[in-house]
């Protein structure tokens, strides 16, 4: 087993919301539902239209993933649900829907006595990961999921060696475009 920290490709837009008060939602991205909380209707803009382009995925924040309708049609469409809230929005200068996935898999899956990291003195907060460490028999049903010690600015996914059904197989497999998938951890156990 691999897992796959996603981040952007800032070859392809990086959004701003149209209004800053979006952000005034503490909970937004943070793991917890925000069903209720939905600031609908919700519009935004690229930041860098001159150096970016319109992807299949496009940076909101490290922690949410902003996706087009093809996306959600796609294979990838049910382990986007499956990870968390899906919630409609528009982007300036794509005509087709848009979403964007709260995720809220979330699995206490992180080995503490391997993790290599930066903790406060109590060594209780997760500051900054230097080496990951997994417990392989923690995780959860979503291939898509956070972890409670980057839950409001990291989301991660799982590969096995026969990498069918995965997120980050399907993706690459449809030609989708707009993340960049960084292997952080292998457990060839589980491979």
């Amino acid at each position: 087993m691999k897992i796959y920290l996603i981040k952007p490709d800032f070859d392809f837009y990086s959004l701003d919301p149209k209004d800053q008060e979006f952000w005034s939602n503490r909970n937004l991205f943070s793991g917890e539902a925000i069903d209720s909380d939905w600031p609908a209707p919700v519009a935004f803009q690229p930041k860098n239209v001159a150096t970016g382009r319109p992807g299949d995925f496009m940076h909101l924040s490290s922690a949410a993933m902003v996706f087009t309708q093809a996306v959600l049609e796609s294979p990838l469409g049910r382990i986007i649900r499956d990870a968390g809230e899906v919630f409609n929005v528009t982007v300036d200068s794509i005509d087709d829907p848009c979403f964007v996935l709260n995720t809220l898999a979330c699995y206490n899956c992180i080995d503490r006595e391997n993790l290599k990291a930066r903790t406060t003195p109590d060594g209780k907060i997760v500051i900054q990961i230097h080496e990951y460490a997994f417990d392989s028999g923690s995780f959860g049903e979503s291939n898509l999921f956070k972890v409670p010690e980057t839950q409001r600015n990291c989301i991660y996914c799982a590969s096995t060696e026969q990498g069918e059904g995965g997120f980050m197989e399907i993706y690459k497999n449809e030609g989708f475009t707009g993340l960049i998938f960084e292997e952080i951890w292998l457990d060839e156990t589980l491979s």
